[in-house]
């Protein structure tokens, strides 16, 4: 992973706006992407195929609105690059 550790939190990555700026920043390699989207009527995983399973890149399905999710989320990924 690039960046020295250094995450990027997207929120709505799986929207039109969101899935370019993951792919873009996934491209650039310079830090993880961690996508958090509800995958309600504007999400598509699809769009983000092309970087699915890449090394600098998650998604998780959660409600940004929910604390303790985003909490247990930011856990995970304290925990995991580490």
């Amino acid at each position: 992973m690039g960046g020295g550790g250094t995450r990027i939190l997207v929120t709505g990555g799986a929207g039109f706006i969101g899935s370019a700026v993951c792919r873009q920043l996934v491209a650039g390699g310079a830090a993880r992407v961690v996508n958090v989207d509800k995958l309600t009527y504007a999400g598509n995983l699809d769009s983000l195929r092309t970087i699915e399973g890449q090394a600098n890149y998650v998604h998780y399905r959660a409600d940004i609105g929910n604390e303790r999710g985003m909490l247990e989320i930011m856990r995970h990924e304290r925990r995991s690059t580490r």
